[in-house]
Formats: C-alpha cells, sequence, structure tokens
C-alpha cells in the first residue's frame, strides 16, 4: 500500500478593496490531514497578472519566487504550514489569486487541494484634487465608476498631529470641566 495523505490548502486576504499602490497580505495555510507523512510537498501560487510578488514568509520549508512554488520536503500528519505573501496592487479590476496544493503521495480527496480569493483594485485618487469627493461618494474610483472609501483616503492624507499635545489639550479642558471658568482665564 502506497503512503496516503490528504492535503488541505486555505488562502485568505487582509480585506476585499484596495487601491493601486496598496499592499496586499495573503495567508495560506497547508494542513496534512494523514494518515501518512507527505513527502515532496509543492502549493503554487497563482498571482493575478494586477498584483505584484513584494515579499513571503514561510514557516517551513521554501519559497521560489520566480516559480511563485512553496516547497516542503515532508509535512507530518495532522501538521500545518504557513506562508504569508505581500503584493502590490498594480492595475484597476478584480484580481483572483489561486493556490494549489499538490504532493508525491496518494490525495485521496482532491477537492480540499485548492483555494482562491478574490478582491477589488481601485484607482487610488486625491481628496484634495478632486472637489467631487465627498463623505457621500467615499473617495475611491473604482473600475465600475463608483467613488468609494473616502474616510480611509482623509485618514491617509491627513495624519493626526502630536498626540501629547492632544493628552495635554484634554487635560486643560477636563481641569476647565472641574474648576470652571476659573482656570482657563
Amino acid at each position: 500500500v502506497y503512503p496516503a495523505s490528504d492535503l488541505s490548502v486555505t488562502k485568505t486576504v487582509s480585506k476585499y478593496n484596495y487601491a493601486v499602490g496598496d499592499v496586499v497580505s495573503f495567508s495560506i495555510r497547508l494542513t496534512n490531514r494523514g494518515p501518512d507523512a507527505a513527502e515532496n510537498v509543492k502549493v503554487r501560487e497563482i498571482m493575478d497578472d494586477s498584483l505584484k510578488l513584494l515579499s513571503f514568509h514561510a514557516s517551513a520549508g521554501d519559497f521560489d519566487k520566480v516559480n511563485d512554488v512553496w516547497s516542503l520536503d515532508f509535512l507530518d500528519a495532522g501538521q500545518s504550514a504557513y506562508l504569508t505573501v505581500k503584493a502590490i496592487a498594480r492595475e484597476v479590476g478584480i484580481a483572483k489569486n489561486k493556490v494549489v496544493a499538490s504532493s508525491d503521495n496518494f490525495d485521496y480527496d482532491l477537492s480540499n487541494n485548492n483555494d482562491t480569493v478574490s478582491l477589488d483594485i481601485a484607482e487610488k485618487q486625491n481628496p484634495k484634487q478632486n472637489p467631487n469627493i465627498t463623505p457621500e461618494n467615499n473617495g475611491y474610483k473604482h473600475s465600475d465608476g463608483e467613488i468609494r472609501d473616502y474616510t480611509q483616503s482623509i485618514l491617509q492624507t491627513y495624519k493626526s498631529g502630536n498626540p501629547i499635545m492632544v493628552i495635554v489639550l484634554l487635560f486643560v479642558f477636563s481641569l476647565g470641566a472641574f474648576y470652571g471658568n476659573n482656570i482657563l482665564k
């Protein structure tokens, strides 16, 4: 009887909506459900053309960034390994990112050997330069012509000031509320 291993792979993305230039973070979990240790495990990362690989981190094995393949010599039954991939969003549209796992062992359940995630990449808009961006239409112009995510764009554009100054002002106003108007004169 040849060794058998049920490899299972799941892929997640940190969020659904991105803008061109944003960093996208994918997490991949590979699990061997047994009954035997899987040998010569390969996980192929199939990245959409609208994404460009930036970095990766594997908990076990090696990642070949030229061929986008994560390789592990073996994965014991019941064991999991993790790969984090970061990519830059380069083009507007819906990007699909797929992952496929295989090994030299017989795999009796191929239905869980692949996973796909999708994300929406929008054109980045600067609210200072576009007077049409308001809280009602939300800030990023997507491929379908809609504008979204105004709040996030404002937070990225207008960084907060000195946090110590905010604390000092809160303290002064708190004293004013407690002691009345006399402290502020």
